[in-house]
């Protein structure tokens, strides 16, 4: 699950954000293995969320990490636990 920051340009050339969640449905890496680069392609399950994409929407993601895995990160870099 992810949170999206969706800017939503509207045909009256009014513009508004609106935040939502949402799972990701597809994705997919646009390089090859042999690249030494990442692309990634991302679509968003986004029924039910009252949001539709137009054409010229931007889309901000924000992701969510496990507390474990921000705790063995921090644990790692010998910065200790966040409380």
């Amino acid at each position: 699950m992810v949170t999206l920051l969706w800017m939503l340009n509207i045909q009256s050339g009014h513009k508004f954000l609106c935040v939502c969640r949402a799972n990701v449905a597809v994705r997919k890496e646009l390089h090859t293995p042999a690249s030494d680069r990442s692309c990634t392609h991302l679509e968003f399950e986004i029924s039910g969320t009252g949001v539709a994409y137009e054409t010229g929407d931007h889309v901000g993601v924000y992701c969510e990490n496990l507390s474990e895995t921000v705790e063995d990160a921090l644990r790692l870099i010998g910065r200790g636990v966040v409380a």
